[in-house]
Order: C-alpha cells, then sequence, then structure tokens
C-alpha cells in the first residue's frame, strides 16, 4: 500500500478495519510526501505500507490497535543528474481512542533518513484510556549531520519508563522524547537519552532513579512535571549540558 508524490487519502469504516498484504507483493516506492488516514472501530494492520518521507495515521475508536506488518516512512535519495538529494523520515500518529497500541514482534516501524542525509522522522501514540506495546522494531535514525527522531507518548498509565526508554534509545528516537501520563506513579528507571525530555504525570508523582541524558553541543532540555512529588533518589542523574 502506497501513495502517489503529495497525494492525501483517506480510508474509514465504521466497523473494523484489517489490511493485510498478498503473499507476495509488488514492490512499488510510491512517491515523496503521500498522506495517508486511516480509521475503524478496531484496527489491525499486518500488511506492507510504503510511504516515504510521508504521514500516516491510524485511528482505532473503540478497541485495540494492532501492528504486525511494515510502517516504511522512511526518508529517500533521488540522483538529479550529478546533484544527489535526500528527504527525511516521515511521521506516524497512532491513535486507539478507548483502548491500547500494540507493536507486535513481527512489526517493523521505519522513520529514518538516508545515511547521507536528513532527519529521523517522529513516532507519535496516543491511548489516553489503554497502554503502549511495542514488541517490534522501531527506528528512526538520521543521516550525516541530521537530527535524530522523535517519539511522543500521551497514555493512561505506565509504572516504570525503563522498558520503553530502551526500546526508544535502542531506535534512535534520541531528538525528542515527549510522555504524558494521565494516572498513577511514573519511575525513570534506566538511562534515558534524548536532547529534549519531557515528562508529565497528570496525577501522580515521579521518581527519578535512573539517568536522563540531553546533553549535546549546544546543551539539551530536561522537563518533569509531577502532579504529586518528584524524587530524585541517591545516583540519579539529570546532564542538559553543553
Amino acid at each position: 500500500l502506497t501513495g502517489q508524490q503529495a497525494s492525501k487519502y483517506s480510508i474509514s469504516s465504521i466497523g473494523s478495519l484489517s489490511y493485510t498484504s498478498a503473499s507476495t507483493p509488488s514492490v512499488s516506492p510510491g512517491g515523496l510526501g503521500a498522506d495517508l488516514s486511516l480509521t475503524g472501530s478496531s484496527v489491525s494492520l499486518a500488511g506492507n505500507i510504503r510511504l516515504a518521507s510521508g504521514r500516516l495515521a491510524v485511528t482505532s475508536v473503540t478497541g485495540d490497535l494492532l501492528i504486525s506488518g511494515s510502517l516504511d516512512l522512511s526518508g529517500s535519495s533521488r540522483q538529479f543528474v550529478d546533484v544527489s538529494r535526500h528527504t527525511s523520515g516521515g511521521t506516524v500518529t497512532l491513535k486507539s481512542e478507548n483502548a491500547s497500541v500494540r507493536i507486535l514482534q513481527s512489526a517493523v516501524l521505519n522513520l529514518s533518513a538516508p545515511v547521507a542525509a536528513g532527519n529521523g522522522g517522529q513516532l507519535n501514540v496516543f491511548s489516553p484510556e489503554g497502554s503502549l506495546e511495542i514488541l517490534g522494531t522501531v527506528t528512526a535514525s538520521s543521516g550525516a549531520n541530521g537530527s535524530k527522531g522523535s517519539f511522543t507518548l500521551d497514555t493512561s498509565s505506565v509504572a516504570s519508563l525503563a522498558a520503553l526508554d530502551e526500546i526508544l534509545n535502542t531506535g534512535s528516537f534520541t531528538n525528542l522524547r515527549d510522555y504524558r501520563i494521565r494516572t498513577g506513579n511514573v519511575v525513570i528507571d534506566s538511562n534515558a537519552i534524548a536532547s529534549t525530555y519531557r515528562l508529565a504525570a497528570d496525577q501522580g508523582d515521579i521518581t527519578l532513579s535512573g539517568s536522563i541524558n540531553a546533553s549535546g553541543n549546544r546543551g539539551g532540555s530536561i522537563d518533569l512535571k509531577a502532579n504529586g512529588s518528584l524524587t530524585l533518589l541517591s545516583g540519579s542523574l539529570l546532564d542538559a549540558s553543553a
């Protein structure tokens, strides 16, 4: 499933929406910057979607949003006579309005830029009544001199950010990390890496037992907001130095 350059298309169902690829799918690179929106009462994406440097928005209204296929919004390199041009990774927004977002083990989300140049893309997840599960591969690496990927999450509760921060570190989502946790306490208990790191706990405490590394050539930004207490345990570290 792909789109022509700069195209905009929407597929919506009042019932469940399920997409699977043919057993031997045709390979089509599509055009740059296509915009696709998918909506259903519950959504399952087991097929392959290619939107080079594009935008993909997927909304599940009542049930879980399941990803088990390939979402490829990586950038592209094009040769124009003797000049090469490179585009950045795209943007994926996954929204489950009343349940959870689950990226299953077989899933691959690629928001990376070409190695030569370009910025990593952005992954946004919205599950205010449910949770986020990432078992698959998510990547948003940058090209030479580019910015790494960005990640935002608005979800019901996450007791510990250790597993998620490690996944995002590995996937190069280290430009921006923005969490909104609507209920419960939150513990930052790993070594998070992001130039801009934001965490808001709407109805709970924030405890830091690990580290947040936002350092860089120009320094970084760390913003922690708790409706309750904010506690930095012995040995924890906040680093936004230049």
